[in-house]
């Protein structure tokens, strides 16, 4: 019978593979009204479940036969294959009472009469898990699409499973879905058990058992008890453990989407506690992946390694209420109820822990790539605890700065990128900056008041934090970034790839960060000195404009020039002294990334061609190439004026560049007339920000900006036991610098008293 089952595999799949546009969508559909999905799916469960050994492979076929192994496909989906899905439920319903002893919610016992379910529990721990993954997907795929888009119920299924009520305890929730998978609730319990019976299965390490209670109490109901050890270790394989976890919390995922996308106000009763639950465990099994990563969590027959970056998907995807905007033009008065249950958990302290745990047994820590939904993100940085919060970001910009200073070898741009900046590109969000802009126009939050020591705690969620969080990172995590990109693109474009949209939300900031400058006295060290690298950033993405013009940037940099226009405008206004010192080198530095791209032989001769001509221009013919008549974007005032700043004929004198020793928030800003609309708005948004002062008090740190320590849980628990100033035994011959700083090391002192004045 495996023998018919693998020919129909092989069979179906090579008329799926020569097939394709519609040709492939009307052959699935016809597949999937013949039936022969739906008996080949139950032919597979039922092999499994044969005899005492395992008749089939621990392989894909069971998952091909049920979904053609491909994803997108139609057979993944159960509604309209009620057979299959009343198999799938009742398989992993007493797989979940043979592991835990809880309830079937009224699906038949195996062996219970006519009516009664097969049995499919088999005595192969390995053969259930795996089975149990293939039905955890395919119901995931099944509650995606129905909610997606409307489809048949699995109506023919409902007398074998009785009152709809007994599914989990909770009666119909989503109209005629009275079974498994599409009663969400159901199927989010059912999960939940799978995960708590899984998590307990997964190899423990040293300092593992702190995870453990995390999912204890995940499967709520009659799965509770006894969760976390006993039986189950001994029913799930552990080469299959974690790959049954991560599929569950998968599952348990998409079964609770439509909860967590509820505004707070909104939410079903329990939505919050269901959610809470589900993070809680979401967090404890990454944590695990983490402290077990080193050789423990080898999956049979595979060779697969379970890394932290394995769980990205489920512990940084956040969702938020569906609206016309998506939640992007204006802050919201409070989290969504997926940002509130995963606050609720302690979120943004433990993924501070599991970006800095990083030793030779942890060898991965985690990263916060630019994929995921940055208005979510942008909800924890207004809603978090504020001193957690400050943290992850001090965290940020260390490992960002961490990882520029390692050196890598030559042509290893991807490698120096995803070691430094592409670990936080989440927190480079330009969201919060919308959101700052709508609080300094609507009026909700005045000019920032000093912060005394010991008031962390004063600022309120909402304005007052987002603030604060947007203060830090243009502080310190800016100056990190802008460091970093430029060497990352120049050697990138040696490897004919310059697709970096992080620079995309660098240049985002700038117009924040120039109307600081020129309007606040404490900010006028913004965008000034080696320690940003203005003219880098700025010749590190016109060279990526350049590049762009001959088609050699990925599609995904389409909003490249109009960010890098509005930075430039921004400048030419605030900061008009700052563009000047800084555009020779940029404009010199573009051209050497644009001549970078000849040093590989593969590059044909058009581009060697290009790149001489461009270094036979005047330097203004950089800019003529990106801005002037004939270029992807042109913008003739803007050209005009950059010019101007290029041969040295600056308009009038940065009000930024006169010294000022102050540091208080209460210094009077500085009034720039004649602004643009929306240039004015970046100047009111800026007189939002705290100063440096203040947010040492928020957060005391290392005195040492180029610290990179991440010894310890957190930033906020790091200890500085080094006193250099006034009356400390370190700094007594430091130059008389008046003021006292502590430090994580001897060594950090020293290098920030060798470091010069200006740091």
């Amino acid at each position: 019978m495996s023998t018919v089952t693998d020919d129909a595999f092989n069979l179906i799949s090579s008329f799926h593979g020569f097939l394709c546009g519609e040709l492939r969508s009307e052959f699935d559909a016809e597949l999937q009204a013949s039936g022969l999905l739906e008996q080949c799916g139950r032919a597979v469960l039922l092999l499994a479940s044969y005899g005492n050994g395992i008749p089939l492979e621990l392989s894909c076929t069971g998952h091909d036969l049920m979904s053609l192994g491909i994803a997108s496909s139609s057979a993944g989906d159960l509604r309209g294959r009620p057979c299959l899905s009343y198999l799938l439920s009742c398989h992993m319903v007493q797989l979940c009472a043979a592991l835990d002893g809880g309830p079937t919610y009224g699906l038949p016992e195996a062996g219970e009469g006519p009516g009664a379910a097969p049995k499919l529990v088999t005595e192969s721990a390995e053969m259930d898990s795996y089975l149990a993954q293939c039905g955890l997907e395919m119901w995931e795929n099944t509650i995606r699409r129905a909610r997606e888009g409307p489809g048949e119920c699995i109506a023919a299924a409902a007398p074998a499973i009785g009152d709809a009520g007994a599914v989990g305890g909770v009666g119909p929730v989503d109209g005629d879905a009275l079974v498994l998978p599409l009663n969400r609730r159901a199927a989010f319990r059912v999960a939940m058990r799978l995960v708590a019976a899984a998590f307990a299965a997964v190899p423990r390490a040293q300092g593992a058992g702190a995870a453990a209670g995390a999912a204890a109490g995940a499967g709520g109901g009659g799965a509770a008890a006894g969760a976390a050890a006993g039986p189950q270790a001994a029913k799930v394989a552990p080469s299959e453990a974690m790959s049954l976890l991560l599929r569950a919390l998968k599952c348990a995922r998409e079964a609770c989407r439509e909860e967590a996308a509820c505004a707070a106000g909104a939410a079903p009763p329990g939505a919050l506690g269901r959610l809470g639950r589900l993070w809680e465990v979401r967090l404890a099994a990454a944590e695990r992946a983490q402290l077990v990563e080193n050789g423990q969590s080898w999956t049979g027959g595979c060779g697969r390694r379970w890394n932290t970056w394995d769980f990205e998907p489920v512990i940084l995807h956040l969702e938020l209420p569906r609206s016309a905007d998506t939640g992007l033009a204006a802050l919201p008065a409070a989290p969504s109820l997926d940002v509130a249950a995963a606050l609720g958990a302690g979120y943004v302290a433990r993924i501070e822990r599991l970006m800095r745990r990083c030793s030779p047994e942890v060898r991965t820590s985690l990263k916060l790539p630019g994929r995921y939904d940055a208005a979510a993100w942008a909800q924890m940085l207004a809603f978090g605890p504020l001193r957690e919060t400050l943290s992850l970001l001090a965290t940020a910009a260390k490992k960002v700065g961490k990882g520029s200073a390692e050196p890598v070898a030559e042509y290893q741009a991807c490698m120096w990128y995803d070691q430094s900046v592409g670990e936080v590109e989440l927190l480079l969000s330009p969201v919060p900056l919308q959101w700052l802009r709508g609080v300094a126009a609507g009026g909700a939050a005045a000019a920032p008041e000093p912060v005394g020591a010991g008031e962390a705690d004063s600022l309120a969620a909402g304005p007052p934090r987002l603030c604060a969080a947007v203060s830090y990172i243009a502080h310190y995590l800016l100056p990190a970034a802008f460091r970093v990109m430029p060497p990352i693109v120049q050697d990138a474009a040696r490897l004919s790839h310059n697709g970096y949209t992080v620079t995309i939300s660098l240049l985002r900031w700038l117009p924040l960060l120039a109307a600081a400058r020129a309007t606040l006295p404490w900010a006028s060290s913004l965008l000034s000195g080696p320690e940003w690298g203005l003219a880098e950033l700025l010749g590190c993405t016109l060279g990526q404009a350049l590049l762009s013009g001959i088609n050699r940037v990925n599609s995904d940099m389409g909003g490249l020039l109009p960010a890098l226009a509005e930075a430039l405008r921004a400048l030419v206004h605030l900061a008009p002294e700052s563009l000047a010192e800084a555009l020779p080198g940029a404009v010199a530095f573009a051209i050497r990334v644009l001549v970078a791209t000849t040093a590989d032989g593969h590059n044909v001769d058009i581009h060697t061609l290009q790149a001489k001509v461009l270094e036979a221009l005047p330097k203004s013919g950089v800019l003529q190439a990106v801005f002037g008549p004939g270029g992807d974007s042109p913008e003739p005032e803007l050209l005009a004026a950059l010019e101007r700043l290029l041969i040295g004929d600056a308009p009038g004198r940065d009000p930024a560049a006169a010294p000022s020793g102050t540091t208080s928030a209460s210094s009077s800003p500085v009034v720039v007339p004649d602004l643009p609309a929306d240039l004015a708005e970046w100047v009111a948004a800026a007189a939002l920000l705290l100063p440096l002062a203040d947010l040492r008090l928020l957060l005391p740190g290392c005195a040492n900006p180029r610290c990179t320590s991440l010894v310890g849980p957190s930033e906020r628990e790091m200890q500085l036991p080094v006193r250099d100033g006034p009356g400390g035994g370190a700094g007594d011959g430091d130059g008389g610098r008046g003021e006292e700083r502590w430090y994580c090391s001897q060594g950090c002192a020293e290098e920030h008293r060798g470091a010069g004045p200006g740091l």
